[in-house]
This record gives C-alpha cells, structure tokens and sequence, in this order.
C-alpha cells in the first residue's frame, strides 16, 4: 500500500459522516454521561457555583440582581427559569451546553473539511478541566458553546449572525469586547462594516438597563471600570506566565501538544481558518496572563483561577484535530516536530510533575502528568498511522482515569451543613438572620427574600448596627471579615468583646480545623 493511500486509510473510521440525528444521540449521550459523573461529584469546585444559582433564584424577586460584570446578565438569562425547577434542573442544562459544544465543534470541522471530526468531538468532550466543570454553575460552560456556535456562522461567513453571536458573548465575558473589535476591523476588509452596529446590540440593551436601574448615563462604563477598581488587589496576580504552567492542567496534555505542533502546520500550509483559531485562542489567553501580571497591574486581579481558559476549549479542539490530520498525512517528521514535542516533555518533568489545588502546581511531587506527556508524544512518532487514533484515544482515557477524580464536599462544605441543620432543628430561621456564606442560602434551598424581609446577607459594621434586637449572626472565618473588599466587616473579636450587645449560642469547627462558624443573637 502508499503511502498516500496508508493515510487515507487512517481516517476510515474517524471520517464517519455522521447524520444529524446520530450526531444529536452521541450530543445526548456525552450530556447523560456529564450528568452522571455529576451525581458521583457532590463537592464544589468553588464556592461561586452555589452563588450564582442564588443568584439565579433571586432574579425572581430582583431582576436587577443578575447585572453586574460577576453576575454575568447574558450568562444568567438562560438559567432564571430552568433553576426555578431547582438545582437538578440547571445542572442538566450545564451538560446539554457542554456537550453541545462538542456537537458545534464536530460541525465546524466538517465544515473545515477535516476529515477526523469524530476526533474533534472527544477532543472537545475530555479535556480533564472541562469534565469537571460541565456541570456547574459558571458562565464559562454556555460562553464556550457560544463561542462554538458563533465560529460555526463565522466559517459559513453567515457575518449577521456571527456580530450577534459575539455581541451576546461580550455579556458573558467582557474579554470578547477585544475579540469584538478585532472582529470589526475584520468585516471592514470585507466591506461588510454596515454589520459593525448588530455588536452593539446587546450591550446596549444591558446598558439601557443598567441606566434605568441606576439612574447612571455611563452605566456599562462605570461598571466595567467599577469591578476592575474593586477586584484590583483583592486577589493575588500570579504572574504572567501563570497560565502558561497551568494549561497542560486545563486543556490536558494530548490538546496541547497537538496545539504546539499545529503551529507549524498553520505556517507551513498557510491555512487561514487556522489564523482565525488562533487568534480568538491567543488574544483570550493573554488577556488572562496581563490580569495576573505582578510587574503592571492590568484590569482586576483574578487570582489565576483555572476555569477562565475553559471558554477556549473548543478553539484548542479544533487546532489539535487540525494538527493530528496534518501528522498523520505527512510523509516524514521534520526535525522542528521532534524538537516541539521533545521540549514539551522535557518541560513536563521539570516544571509539571506536581500536584495541584485547582489553581497553582502544589510542592507535592506528581509524575503522573510527565509519564502521560511522554505516552502521548511517544504515540505520535512511533505508533503505526493507522492505530494512532486509537492508541491516542487508550491514552486519554488511561489520562482522565487517573487525573480526574470527583470532587467531594470540603471539610467546610461539611461544616457549613451542620449549622444549617442546627439552625433549621432549632427554628433560628423563624427571627431575623444575617450570614455572609453562600452555602448558608444554597443549603436551606432558599434565597434572601424567601427567608424574611429581615434576613441580611451583609455582615458589615453599619447592617450589624441597624439590625432588630433578636436577629441571629452566622458569622464565618471564609468570607464575613474581608476588610479589602468590604472595609467595615467585622472580625469576629467585635462580637465576642461586646458581650452586653452579643450572645453566643452556638459554634462549629471543620474537621480540618482550617473553617469555623459563630453564631451570636443580637441583645
């Protein structure tokens, strides 16, 4: 057999051209298969998931609460009715637009004529952050599945539909004002810049709506500007080459490895789509890395949270399934393949072979990641082409096996439910509450406004000050006392120095010791 035909061959099973209906019954499946792996995983990644189902929640009784840069009001919209069915609800409807990012970037491929599409839908669905992420609460998951849907309309230059896809996106994440503008410049080339006021569209709705709310012309502007002055040190920056270290850990290192070798081909063939990809995945990349620059204090300090880079999944997907179709077609390997994936092994065992705390690499050795990047790179060059697909597929899987682990409630989680429990048992909910936990409210199953006209979720110097006597004070080490972010919360000192004003009635400690909670009634 030739060489020429050896290759074709290799895609024989990958090329399936799937009909929509079969494309839609894998989509369901990966969704049903999030959804399980959902139920094994009852901890939280981080406590912002619980707070943006309140949030989601409360909208029914604020509509004005899902405004904001934190609360994401295009991100929220989707989900006010589905969480009226509760959390279940939501966390299916995670999964459908997760795996429907994976439907989007198996039909950008075949549009792209990449002969393996197949492999871009696994290569979108497992990537090890974006499991375990799937089914939580974070505007990441439906920005990524917009994202994927507007390059759809963009590579079927179908450009109406692509300026409102990116127009809605800059409500989920405000780094596409960037992507959004150079998209402008973009539909100048094209004389198509008569499309240039359809990206205004949907800021200007929030806009219009901010304004009304807060009675301020300037709204999106003094919002925007507002949450980069109060996160602008709130968090720690990590540095610039922060992302750098840790994306192996998001994308996972097969994703990677094919992404740094896709460098070359895009160059060599001067495959345009493939500027595009890289471009959206690039620019959003850097943005994130200058937010974490210790050097030059750029934007507010995200504190190098991981999920950020999850939006660019499905551009990494298809840059990967790119460079795999090129490396298997090839004839020979080029001296500059060699020295790519040597490097990148080579900066696995030095830099990568740790443990991590889903933010920074931990001293705790962890050769598990190295061992994985040399399978994988020792794949490419020495598996026959035509088990390559499968000997990297076996090694993805061996890969999410090993790497991702469910994640379980914290010894804080833990805590925070036994004070509910406590305070359900003991009928505190009947007086006048104040907390500042998330948790408190995800617990109960119940918003502020459900719990009384007197429940305050503020405990700061002057709410404390103007609560009723009776009212009850969860008070915890986590987030009540945050004097950068809120200059008069307390330090739970005040309550037990002011004896004659406070009664302790009961306190709880994690079993790690790290988390406690006071309660106190107000004399």
């Amino acid at each position: 057999m030739s060489k020429k035909n050896e290759a074709k061959s290799t895609f024989d099973v990958w090329s399936i051209e799937f009909t929509t209906t079969q494309l839609l019954i894998l989509t369901i499946v990966t969704a049903a298969i999030y959804y399980a792996f959902s139920l094994f995983s009852d901890g939280f990644y981080q406590h912002d998931e619980a707070a943006h189902y309140i949030s989601m929640r409360s909208f029914w009784y604020q509509p004005d609460i899902i405004l904001g840069n934190w609360a994401k009001p295009g991100y929220k919209l989707f989900y006010v009715i589905p969480s009226l069915a509760g959390p279940l609800a939501v966390t299916f409807l995670n999964c459908l637009f997760s795996a429907f990012t994976a439907y989007f970037v198996y039909k950008i491929a075949k549009e792209l004529k990449l002969s393996n599409a197949l492999m871009a839908f696994v290569l979108m669905a497992s990537q090890p952050l974006w499991i375990q992420l799937v089914f939580r609460n974070y505007s990441e998951i439906p920005t990524a599945f917009l994202l994927s849907v507007g390059l759809w309309f963009f590579f079927r230059k179908q450009w109406i539909w692509t300026s409102l896809v990116i127009s809605y996106l800059t409500l989920l994440r405000q780094e596409f004002y960037v992507i959004g503008a150079i998209f402008a410049v973009f539909l100048i080339v094209e004389k198509q810049w008569k499309l240039i006021p359809l990206m205004a569209v949907f800021p200007l709705m929030i806009h219009v709506w901010g304004w009304m709310v807060t009675d301020d012309p300037l709204y999106l502007i003094t919002s925007t500007m507002g949450t980069a002055s109060t996160y602008k040190d709130a968090y720690p920056r990590l540095g610039f080459d922060h992302y750098f270290k840790m994306i192996s850990t998001i994308s996972g290192p097969l994703v990677i490895l094919l992404f740094l070798l896709s460098l070359r081909f895009i160059w060599k063939e001067k495959w345009k789509p493939g500027y595009t990809l890289l471009a959206v995945s690039i620019i959003y990349f850097l943005i994130h890395s200058l937010f974490n620059w210790q050097g030059v204090k750029v934007g507010a300090s995200t504190g190098g949270n991981l999920r950020y880079l999850t939006v660019i999944a499905p551009t990494l997907s298809l840059l990967a399934v790119f460079a795999l179709e090129k490396w298997i077609s090839a004839s020979k390997r080029e001296t500059v393949d060699w020295i790519i994936a040597g490097a990148y092994v080579l900066v696995a065992l030095l830099f990568l072979s740790h443990s991590h705390n889903n933010i920074v690499f931990t001293p705790e050795k962890d050769l598990k990641p190295f061992f994985f990047t040399l399978i994988f790179a020792a794949s490419l060059f020495f598996i026959p082409k035509k088990w390559l697909m499968y000997s990297l597929l076996a090694t993805q899987i061996a890969y999410l096996f090993f790497m991702v682990e469910p994640y379980k409630r914290s010894p804080e989680d833990v805590a925070m439910k036994q004070v509910v429990d406590w305070a359900e048992k003991n009928h505190l909910f009947d007086k006048p509450t104040m907390t500042q936990h998330t948790l408190f409210y995800y617990f109960t199953g119940k918003v502020q406004q459900e719990l009384g006209p007197q429940n305050f979720n503020n405990i700061i110097r002057e709410t404390v000050d103007e609560a009723p006597k009776g009212t009850i004070i969860f008070w915890d080490s986590h987030y009540s006392y945050r004097p950068q972010l809120r200059p008069t919360s307390l330090p739970h000192t005040y309550f037990l120095e002011n004896k004659d004003k406070f009664k302790p009635l009961g306190q709880f400690l994690s079993n790690d010791q790290r988390f406690g909670v006071l309660v106190f009634e107000k004399l």
